[in-house]
């Protein structure tokens, strides 16, 4: 890396060098049975340099020839962006959070097939007919950043996480049900721990019952929060505000959800799988309150967005794949309530339970709407799940759902993932009158 940017400072005025190796091993099952296992390591060198004012950026995974990767970054640079922004200079005080296990490292790939072959044999023990499913993933990495400032930063991380469940067929009928688990640490995973989960949703989802079009108390999983969410996570992001497609770009300060509301973006998480030391851009992990008891207080910035609006970097300057680094959560988190989901279930007379919707991240997410399919939710009478709802849409305002509608958070949470957008560690959320229409 240091070799890179002496090489590219002849050239250019400023330069900064990413690095990431991975050592990943995935285990799947299809059909119930193995269906691919291997481990394959991989290595990303991103490079980005100022020249004549200019942004250009390139990535490489040949760290031998680095020579093309300076060439290729500064041919870009002649149509990127204008130099708007400040690499970090000198050295920092990084934070240290715990996500490396040396478990983690050593887990043989034999116990990860073990462990999936016997979350599918639990399911099959009950279910013979059910087509089970797991994914399992154990990841090792190191990231350095590295800029001519003087700016430098490196971790190592593990992470092992997945997902496991089966499908059921019958007829025109199909019943799917999953559950994920994750960390960075081996012993903060169990997956086990919701194979009865799994069973009981196979079990009630088997019968299908009635449901008629109005609005109902409904229940979201983290899962189906993490859709609810999403709206308010696209707002916040600093590149939305700065290019005007955020509507709350004059709203930091202004109550916009219920005191119940806060949400944090932290980076430092202990065991967070999505915690850092450094950023793609040499900023410091942080805790960021973006909202705190319903009051817009912040949002999340990479380098660009935070100079375009005269704000501080949040350290959330991240990387997706080989992309530039862009606004991104690292463990987004809407902090619990003091309620038990047990309690929050009980409060429904009727209503539904929804664990997963499907195409609810279609539309706009600036306009706060989520809408889309149920497609696994639970019919709830007198505090019980009594049976699968079928063509039923879910239909609500996020921003205004988290404002008026909020009858409580759980005090469980999970972690999940959120399409597009990232981690984030979510509760239960209890929301009154839901709109809830059907084909009948």
């Amino acid at each position: 890396m240091e070799n890179i940017i002496k090489a590219a400072l002849k050239q250019c005025e400023k330069a900064e060098v990413y690095y990431r190796q991975n050592t990943t091993t995935p285990v799947t099952f299809q059909n119930s049975k193995l269906n691919s296992l291997q481990t394959k390591g991989e290595q990303l060198i991103c490079l980005r340099v100022v020249k004549d004012g200019r942004v250009g950026y390139a990535t490489t995974t040949k760290a031998d020839d680095y020579q093309d990767l300076i060439d290729n970054a500064i041919a870009v640079a002649q149509f990127g962006g204008d130099y708007s922004f400040d690499f970090p200079e000198g050295k920092a005080d990084l934070p240290s959070p715990d996500v490396f296990d040396k478990a983690v490292e050593e887990l043989k790939v034999e116990a990860i097939v073990e462990t999936g072959q016997g979350l599918i044999d639990s399911i099959n023990a009950e279910f013979p007919e059910a087509n089970g499913f797991a994914s399992l993933e154990r990841d090792v990495s190191q990231v350095r950043v590295m800029n001519s400032e003087g700016r430098e930063g490196a971790y190592s991380k593990t992470t092992y996480s997945g997902y496991f469940g089966a499908i059921i067929i019958e007829g025109q009928n199909m019943l799917q049900v999953y559950a994920v688990d994750g960390s960075t640490h081996l012993n903060e995973v169990s997956f086990e721990d919701k194979v009865d989960e799994v069973l009981e949703d196979l079990r009630i989802g088997q019968e299908n019952v009635d449901m008629k079009q109005g609005t109902y108390p409904v229940l979201l999983t983290p899962m189906a929060v993490g859709d609810l969410i999403a709206p308010v996570i696209a707002c916040v992001n600093g590149r939305a505000v700065e290019k005007g497609m955020s509507p709350w770009a004059d709203k930091l300060g202004e109550d916009l959800f219920s005191p119940a509301v806060t949400l944090v973006d932290s980076g430092i998480e202990d065991l967070g799988p999505g915690s850092i030391v450094i950023d793609s851009e040499g900023v410091p992990g942080q805790r960021t309150e973006i909202i705190k008891e319903g009051q817009l207080t912040s949002f999340i910035h990479d380098l660009r967005s935070a100079a375009a609006l005269n704000m501080e970097p949040t350290g959330n300057g991240l990387r997706r794949g080989t992309s530039a680094p862009s606004p991104t959560g690292s463990n987004m988190m809407l902090l619990p309530g003091n309620k038990p989901y047990a309690e929050l279930m009980a409060s429904i007379d009727q209503g539904l339970i929804i664990d997963s919707l499907m195409g609810a991240w279609a539309g706009n997410p600036y306009a706060g709407e989520v809408s889309g399919n149920i497609a696994l939710g639970f019919k709830v009478e007198k505090g019980m799940k009594v049976g699968r709802v079928k063509d039923c849409m879910f239909s609500v305002n996020a921003f205004k759902a988290l404002r008026d509608k909020l009858l409580g958070l759980s005090r469980e949470t999970s972690w999940t993932e959120i399409f597009g957008t990232g981690i984030a560690k979510l509760p239960y959320v209890l929301l009154d009158g839901v709109n809830i229409s059907t084909k009948s």
